[in-house]
Protein backbone atom coordinates (compact mmCIF):
# COMPACT_ATOMS: atom_id res chain seq x y z
CA UNK A 1 0.00 0.00 0.00
CA UNK A 2 1.13 3.37 -1.21
CA UNK A 3 2.83 5.32 1.83
CA UNK A 4 1.61 8.52 0.50
CA UNK A 5 -2.36 6.97 1.48
CA UNK A 6 -2.64 8.56 5.23
CA UNK A 7 -2.70 6.53 8.20
CA UNK A 8 -6.26 6.34 8.82
CA UNK A 9 -7.28 5.26 5.51
CA UNK A 10 -4.71 2.87 4.99
CA UNK A 11 -6.28 0.75 8.36
CA UNK A 12 -9.96 1.64 7.05
CA UNK A 13 -8.84 -0.46 3.59
CA UNK A 14 -7.74 -3.28 5.32
CA UNK A 15 -10.71 -3.58 7.49
CA UNK A 16 -12.75 -3.11 3.93
CA UNK A 17 -10.80 -5.73 1.88
CA UNK A 18 -12.77 -8.61 -0.03
CA UNK A 19 -12.35 -10.74 -2.94
CA UNK A 20 -14.12 -9.41 -5.79
CA UNK A 21 -14.55 -10.99 -9.81
CA UNK A 22 -13.54 -8.37 -12.22
CA UNK A 23 -15.01 -8.86 -15.68
CA UNK A 24 -13.60 -8.42 -18.83
CA UNK A 25 -15.36 -7.82 -21.91
CA UNK A 26 -15.30 -8.67 -25.29
CA UNK A 27 -18.32 -8.16 -28.17
CA UNK A 28 -18.46 -11.51 -29.25
CA UNK A 29 -20.72 -12.05 -32.39
CA UNK A 30 -23.39 -15.11 -31.68
CA UNK A 31 -21.89 -16.66 -28.86
CA UNK A 32 -22.99 -20.07 -27.11
CA UNK A 33 -26.55 -18.34 -25.31
CA UNK A 34 -24.90 -20.21 -22.22
CA UNK A 35 -22.42 -17.82 -22.57
CA UNK A 36 -21.57 -15.08 -19.44
CA UNK A 37 -22.44 -11.87 -21.39
CA UNK A 38 -23.85 -8.17 -21.69
CA UNK A 39 -26.51 -7.78 -23.82
CA UNK A 40 -27.34 -10.18 -26.71
CA UNK A 41 -29.69 -12.96 -26.92
CA UNK A 42 -29.84 -14.87 -23.34
CA UNK A 43 -30.38 -18.22 -22.72
CA UNK A 44 -34.09 -18.67 -22.27
CA UNK A 45 -35.97 -22.29 -21.67
CA UNK A 46 -38.77 -23.81 -23.17
CA UNK A 47 -42.36 -23.78 -21.74
CA UNK A 48 -41.11 -20.76 -20.11
CA UNK A 49 -42.86 -17.21 -20.74
CA UNK A 50 -40.64 -14.75 -22.32
CA UNK A 51 -41.12 -11.31 -20.24
CA UNK A 52 -42.09 -9.01 -22.36
CA UNK A 53 -42.24 -4.61 -21.59
CA UNK A 54 -45.81 -2.47 -21.31
CA UNK A 55 -46.01 -2.74 -24.89
CA UNK A 56 -45.82 -6.29 -25.09
CA UNK A 57 -41.98 -6.43 -26.29
CA UNK A 58 -39.65 -8.73 -25.10
CA UNK A 59 -37.05 -7.42 -22.21
CA UNK A 60 -33.74 -6.36 -23.50
CA UNK A 61 -30.73 -8.53 -21.72
CA UNK A 62 -29.14 -6.27 -19.73
CA UNK A 63 -26.70 -8.93 -18.56
CA UNK A 64 -26.08 -13.05 -17.87
CA UNK A 65 -23.92 -14.29 -15.27
CA UNK A 66 -23.21 -17.79 -15.89
CA UNK A 67 -21.39 -18.78 -12.19
CA UNK A 68 -20.16 -22.36 -13.67
CA UNK A 69 -17.57 -20.34 -16.04
CA UNK A 70 -16.02 -18.57 -13.00
CA UNK A 71 -11.99 -19.65 -12.78
CA UNK A 72 -11.56 -22.70 -10.23
CA UNK A 73 -10.21 -21.79 -6.87
CA UNK A 74 -9.46 -23.60 -3.21
CA UNK A 75 -11.43 -20.95 -1.75
CA UNK A 76 -14.39 -20.50 -3.75
CA UNK A 77 -16.50 -17.25 -2.81
CA UNK A 78 -19.19 -18.70 -0.55
CA UNK A 79 -21.61 -16.19 -1.18
CA UNK A 80 -22.09 -16.86 -4.91
CA UNK A 81 -23.49 -19.85 -6.49
CA UNK A 82 -20.99 -22.37 -7.83
CA UNK A 83 -23.35 -23.17 -11.39
CA UNK A 84 -26.33 -21.53 -12.62
CA UNK A 85 -27.23 -18.56 -14.62
CA UNK A 86 -28.44 -15.21 -13.25
CA UNK A 87 -30.16 -12.81 -15.84
CA UNK A 88 -31.21 -9.03 -15.35
CA UNK A 89 -33.48 -7.49 -18.30
CA UNK A 90 -34.89 -4.08 -18.68
CA UNK A 91 -37.19 -2.32 -21.56
CA UNK A 92 -36.01 -1.44 -24.80
CA UNK A 93 -36.96 2.32 -24.13
CA UNK A 94 -37.96 3.86 -20.84
CA UNK A 95 -36.87 6.44 -18.68
CA UNK A 96 -33.61 5.70 -16.78
CA UNK A 97 -33.39 2.45 -18.69
CA UNK A 98 -35.97 1.43 -16.61
CA UNK A 99 -34.15 2.36 -12.79
CA UNK A 100 -36.10 3.77 -10.35
CA UNK A 101 -33.13 6.26 -9.63
CA UNK A 102 -35.22 7.96 -6.76
CA UNK A 103 -36.61 5.21 -4.78
CA UNK A 104 -33.74 3.87 -2.68
CA UNK A 105 -34.12 0.01 -2.73
CA UNK A 106 -36.01 -0.08 -6.31
CA UNK A 107 -35.67 -2.77 -8.91
CA UNK A 108 -37.74 -0.20 -10.84
CA UNK A 109 -38.18 -2.07 -14.20
CA UNK A 110 -35.78 -4.40 -13.60
CA UNK A 111 -36.52 -7.89 -14.36
CA UNK A 112 -34.33 -11.13 -12.75
CA UNK A 113 -34.68 -14.47 -14.09
CA UNK A 114 -32.42 -17.26 -12.19
CA UNK A 115 -32.04 -20.99 -13.53
CA UNK A 116 -30.20 -23.55 -11.41
CA UNK A 117 -29.70 -26.17 -13.65
CA UNK A 118 -29.35 -24.48 -17.07
CA UNK A 119 -28.59 -27.16 -19.88
CA UNK A 120 -28.20 -26.22 -24.19
CA UNK A 121 -31.39 -28.84 -24.48
CA UNK A 122 -33.77 -26.71 -22.56
CA UNK A 123 -32.92 -23.72 -25.08
CA UNK A 124 -35.72 -22.16 -26.80
CA UNK A 125 -35.32 -19.40 -29.57
CA UNK A 126 -35.45 -15.42 -28.42
CA UNK A 127 -35.40 -13.76 -31.62
CA UNK A 128 -35.58 -10.35 -30.45
CA UNK A 129 -32.52 -7.85 -29.82
CA UNK A 130 -32.17 -3.91 -29.60
CA UNK A 131 -31.75 -2.03 -32.67
CA UNK A 132 -29.64 1.47 -32.99
CA UNK A 133 -32.91 3.77 -31.93
CA UNK A 134 -33.38 1.83 -28.94
CA UNK A 135 -32.47 3.09 -25.31
CA UNK A 136 -30.47 0.87 -23.87
CA UNK A 137 -26.91 0.95 -22.40
CA UNK A 138 -25.53 -2.41 -24.21
CA UNK A 139 -25.61 -3.14 -27.98
CA UNK A 140 -24.66 -6.31 -29.44
CA UNK A 141 -23.31 -9.24 -27.07
CA UNK A 142 -20.14 -8.87 -24.94
CA UNK A 143 -18.64 -12.16 -23.68
CA UNK A 144 -17.05 -11.97 -20.40
CA UNK A 145 -14.32 -13.03 -18.55
CA UNK A 146 -13.15 -13.51 -14.82
CA UNK A 147 -10.35 -12.82 -12.12
CA UNK A 148 -10.26 -12.48 -8.74
CA UNK A 149 -8.95 -9.61 -7.00
CA UNK A 150 -8.45 -7.95 -3.36
CA UNK A 151 -11.12 -5.38 -3.51
CA UNK A 152 -11.53 -2.02 -1.21
CA UNK A 153 -14.31 0.28 -0.46
CA UNK A 154 -13.60 3.89 -2.09
CA UNK A 155 -13.78 6.98 -0.24
CA UNK A 156 -17.12 7.89 -1.11
CA UNK A 157 -19.41 4.62 -0.24
CA UNK A 158 -20.67 3.66 3.65
CA UNK A 159 -18.48 1.49 3.97
CA UNK A 160 -15.43 3.26 3.91
CA UNK A 161 -17.74 5.22 6.65
CA UNK A 162 -18.02 2.87 8.45
CA UNK A 163 -14.38 1.71 8.83
CA UNK A 164 -13.02 4.94 9.39
CA UNK A 165 -16.20 5.38 11.92
CA UNK A 166 -16.32 8.88 10.15
CA UNK A 167 -17.11 11.00 7.36
CA UNK A 168 -14.30 10.13 4.91
CA UNK A 169 -14.00 13.53 3.56
CA UNK A 170 -13.68 15.36 6.90
CA UNK A 171 -10.94 12.94 8.37
CA UNK A 172 -9.14 13.68 4.84
CA UNK A 173 -9.39 17.65 5.22
CA UNK A 174 -8.16 16.88 8.85
CA UNK A 175 -5.00 14.95 8.06
CA UNK A 176 -4.20 17.21 5.14
CA UNK A 177 -1.90 20.43 5.94
CA UNK A 178 -3.45 22.31 2.89
CA UNK A 179 -5.76 22.17 -0.28
CA UNK A 180 -2.74 20.76 -2.28
CA UNK A 181 -1.75 17.64 -0.40
CA UNK A 182 -5.66 17.02 0.75
CA UNK A 183 -5.87 16.89 -3.66
CA UNK A 184 -2.59 14.33 -3.51
CA UNK A 185 -4.13 12.21 -0.97
CA UNK A 186 -7.86 11.84 -2.60
CA UNK A 187 -6.23 11.01 -5.58
CA UNK A 188 -3.87 8.56 -4.36
CA UNK A 189 -6.92 7.31 -2.56
CA UNK A 190 -9.23 6.73 -5.62
CA UNK A 191 -6.15 5.51 -7.74
CA UNK A 192 -5.51 2.72 -5.28
CA UNK A 193 -8.69 1.30 -4.56
CA UNK A 194 -9.76 1.38 -8.72
CA UNK A 195 -13.28 0.79 -7.86
CA UNK A 196 -14.39 1.64 -11.38
CA UNK A 197 -15.11 -1.21 -13.91
CA UNK A 198 -17.06 -4.23 -14.62
CA UNK A 199 -17.28 -6.78 -11.12
CA UNK A 200 -18.89 -9.05 -9.24
CA UNK A 201 -19.34 -8.05 -5.30
CA UNK A 202 -16.33 -6.21 -3.70
CA UNK A 203 -17.55 -2.31 -3.49
CA UNK A 204 -18.93 -0.09 -5.81
CA UNK A 205 -17.41 3.42 -7.69
CA UNK A 206 -19.97 6.47 -7.62
CA UNK A 207 -19.39 9.08 -9.60
CA UNK A 208 -21.99 10.89 -7.86
CA UNK A 209 -22.80 10.91 -4.33
CA UNK A 210 -23.62 7.55 -2.46
CA UNK A 211 -27.30 6.39 -3.09
CA UNK A 212 -27.29 4.27 -0.23
CA UNK A 213 -28.85 4.76 3.13
CA UNK A 214 -27.14 1.86 4.95
CA UNK A 215 -25.10 -0.82 4.03
CA UNK A 216 -27.58 -3.44 4.12
CA UNK A 217 -27.28 -3.28 0.63
CA UNK A 218 -24.03 -4.64 -1.02
CA UNK A 219 -22.85 -4.68 -4.39
CA UNK A 220 -23.35 -7.80 -6.42
CA UNK A 221 -22.43 -6.61 -10.38
CA UNK A 222 -21.46 -3.30 -11.34
CA UNK A 223 -20.83 -2.96 -15.23
CA UNK A 224 -19.20 0.56 -16.32
CA UNK A 225 -19.51 2.24 -19.74
CA UNK A 226 -16.77 0.29 -21.71
CA UNK A 227 -16.36 1.84 -25.31
CA UNK A 228 -12.87 0.05 -25.72
CA UNK A 229 -12.09 -2.11 -28.54
CA UNK A 230 -15.34 -3.07 -30.15
CA UNK A 231 -17.41 -2.79 -26.95
CA UNK A 232 -20.71 -0.27 -27.25
CA UNK A 233 -21.97 -0.59 -23.40
CA UNK A 234 -22.31 3.10 -22.16
CA UNK A 235 -24.39 5.03 -19.48
CA UNK A 236 -25.51 7.98 -19.88
CA UNK A 237 -22.55 10.63 -21.13
CA UNK A 238 -20.07 7.79 -19.52
CA UNK A 239 -21.82 6.90 -16.48
CA UNK A 240 -21.84 3.47 -14.53
CA UNK A 241 -24.53 1.41 -13.10
CA UNK A 242 -24.48 -0.83 -9.74
CA UNK A 243 -27.06 -4.25 -8.90
CA UNK A 244 -26.83 -4.13 -4.98
CA UNK A 245 -28.92 -7.17 -2.65
CA UNK A 246 -28.94 -7.46 0.83
CA UNK A 247 -26.63 -10.48 2.44
CA UNK A 248 -29.36 -12.66 3.45
CA UNK A 249 -31.24 -12.68 -0.09
CA UNK A 250 -28.00 -13.48 -1.99
CA UNK A 251 -27.65 -16.52 0.16
CA UNK A 252 -30.97 -17.36 -0.43
CA UNK A 253 -30.51 -17.01 -3.58
CA UNK A 254 -33.90 -13.86 -4.10
CA UNK A 255 -32.18 -11.87 -6.62
CA UNK A 256 -35.49 -10.30 -7.85
CA UNK A 257 -34.98 -8.01 -4.78
CA UNK A 258 -32.22 -6.98 -6.22
CA UNK A 259 -31.33 -2.68 -6.31
CA UNK A 260 -31.22 -1.00 -9.91
CA UNK A 261 -29.25 1.95 -9.79
CA UNK A 262 -26.91 4.06 -12.32
CA UNK A 263 -25.05 7.37 -12.73
CA UNK A 264 -23.28 9.45 -14.55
Amino acid sequence: MTDFIPIEFQKAFEKTRQTAVTIQAHYTENPSRLSSQFGGKPYWQKGVAIPLDGDSQPLALLAQINFAELPATEKPIKDLPQNGILQFFIPKNADNYGADLDQFGSCGQLFTQWWENPSEDKLCPWDSEPNEEDLVPVFGSHVLQFKYKDDYADINTIECANALNANPFEVLEDVALNEKEESAFYHAITHFTQSSGHKLLGYPHFIGEEPREDDEYRLLLQIDTDLSDDNDIIWGEEGIAQLFIRHEDLIARNFEKTYFYWDC
